[in-house]
């Protein structure tokens, strides 16, 4: 068998594939944008579990962090009506 001799010209670069830069919009910083309603969402859910058997607004509670969680993940627009 043959082998290929090595090129170190500007052909052989061509041949690299580089990553393509992701785009501006989708920084770091909007993608954990919903972290903090979720984790919130999450703890008024907890929170409002035991109200249901105790004293206390718990399906008003579940409601309020199903729909935290709910905008933390974007199946709701902020402000929309």
């Amino acid at each position: 068998m043959e082998e290929m001799p090595h090129s170190t010209g500007p052909a052989a670069e061509a041949d690299v594939v580089t990553p393509h830069a992701e785009p501006a919009d989708a920084s770091p910083a909007k993608e954990r944008r919903g972290c903090l309603p979720v984790g919130l969402g999450c703890l008024v859910v907890l929170v409002g579990i035991p109200m249901l058997i105790c004293p206390g607004p718990g399906l008003a509670t579940l409601g309020t962090g199903i729909g935290m969680i709910a905008v933390g993940l974007g199946l709701r627009k902020t402000g929309d009506v």
